[in-house]
């Protein structure tokens, strides 16, 4: 679907109003898959695979699109998480993300050209000391048992 916005008034509408997101924590047996950004907010970090809701698109549908654009995965076994307001320093735009639990059909992960790698972390112990969006690393330890869980299930 072409995007209905230039990114002029993208920008625009976005630096004044929250944005509508979704992030996908795919678990595996190694653990939760991240990519490392890129680009800004937190650019050199790590963070759960997102992006944002595009116009008429379903929320599960824009989960699947997540995992393939940014992680080149198909996902299944999702499961809704909850919903996070992130607040970035220096950042205008203000995202709120529904969150996903789901399941990478395969692990061999690409990244796209909003990362620079792609790879699973163990929870709690693998994202301690990672450097990664804070807030994603809460989450993350926030969910640890959840996601411990899944990662026996295989």
């Amino acid at each position: 679907m072409p995007h209905p916005l230039s990114q002029t008034e993208f920008d625009t509408i976005y630096a004044r109003v929250p944005r509508l997101c979704v992030e996908v924590i795919m678990v595996e047996p190694d653990g939760v898959v991240l990519t490392k950004r890129s680009i800004e907010p937190g650019a050199g970090l790590w963070h759960i695979p997102g992006a944002t809701l595009r116009f008429g698109e379903a929320l599960v549908d824009a989960a699947h699109r997540v995992a393939q654009e940014e992680c080149h995965v198909a996902i299944d076994d999702l499961e809704q998480l909850g919903v996070v307001e992130y607040v970035f320093e220096g950042y205008p735009q203000r995202p709120v993300s529904v969150l996903y639990l789901a399941k990478p059909l395969t692990r061999r992960y690409r990244h796209d050209q909003t990362a620079s790698d792609v790879r699973p972390f163990k929870v709690p112990d693998g994202v301690t000391q990672l450097a990664i969006i804070e807030q994603h690393r809460a989450l993350l330890l926030e969910h640890a048992d959840r996601i411990e869980r899944r990662m026996r299930k295989g």
